[in-house]
């Protein structure tokens, strides 16, 4: 009986040790870094730092994420969509992040499905125009540093399901954009909400996109689901990570929700700052 109850507390004490880690992993932002080199980037733009925030979801961490976000030094913050829930009308958690991110470094949006289909979108989008967060759908504005400039750009999300996405009127539309508009010189970045678009639109001349839309995957098993996520038609083969296919990259957030119906494992939220290299 002494043996069977000394097994039992070992087993209780590695469920707890466990249960304990998954739940710090799944609530502590990570920073993860990626360098972005191009022959196109001015070398006034040596070493800019962006910050990239997707997929918030009105997470309770604003605190924490700003506090993250200060140390990095971001020169400009782009978000990425989802930033709330499509059936929330309250999104205080997040209402205290963008106030704190604005007065951070100047802070461009995109929206994702989420917004999209929220039914109070319009006053959360007044909100996030009189905060100070410049708004981009089909439009360019130039970042500039001394002399120099590079060229962003954002598209709403598209509001359809993952799986028309291909043959949309939406990559019809992103296409003429980038006929009118991006031009084969420059350096041109694109905020875009939903990553599983990059096979179709990564000929467009964006040198780089941000987004985001598929949380890193949410559950990630070591080796298993790499395993599984590396096959092209899996819908979480951009979950998350840089991507580089011909002339144009990709940045793909894990986001940063927390969701008790759909828990991160082993798939920690994060802050995506990005550091530009000629």
């Amino acid at each position: 009986m002494k043996r069977l109850i000394k097994v039992l507390g070992i087993l209780l004490a590695v469920v707890l040790g466990f249960g304990g880690y998954l739940f710090f992993d799944a609530n502590n932002i990570r920073i993860t870094s990626y360098d972005i080199h191009s022959p196109k980037i001015p070398s006034e733009f040596e070493g800019y730092r962006i910050a990239v925030f997707s997929d918030y979801h009105n997470a309770p961490y604003y605190e924490q994420a700003l506090e993250k976000t200060r140390k990095q030094k971001p020169e400009v913050i782009f978000l990425t969509g989802d930033m709330i829930n499509d059936d929330e009308r309250e999104h205080e958690s997040t209402k205290a992040l963008i106030q704190g991110l604005v007065q951070i470094a100047p802070v461009y949006s995109v929206t994702g499905n989420h917004e999209m289909w929220n039914p109070g979108y319009s006053e959360f989008k007044k909100f996030l125009a009189e905060s100070g967060v410049h708004l981009l759908n089909y439009q360019g504005v130039m970042l500039k540093k001394d002399n120099a400039y590079i060229n962003l750009y954002g598209v709403d999300d598209f509001s359809i399901t993952d799986d028309q996405i291909k043959d949309s009127a939406q990559i019809k539309q992103l296409e003429n954009f980038s006929q009118k508009w991006v031009s084969p010189s420059g350096f041109h970045i694109l905020l875009m909400h939903r990553a599983n678009a990059f096979p179709y639109i990564k000929d467009l001349h964006f040198n780089l996109i941000c987004s985001g839309h598929l949380h890193g995957g949410k559950m990630q098993i070591p080796i298993i689901s790499d395993w599984i996520n590396e096959k092209k038609d899996n819908i979480f083969y951009y979950a998350k990570g840089l991507f580089s296919e011909g002339s144009a990259k990709m940045v793909v957030s894990r986001g940063m929700d927390r969701n008790l119906k759909m828990p991160r494992i082993f798939n920690p939220p994060e802050i995506v700052i990005l550091t530009l290299k000629k």
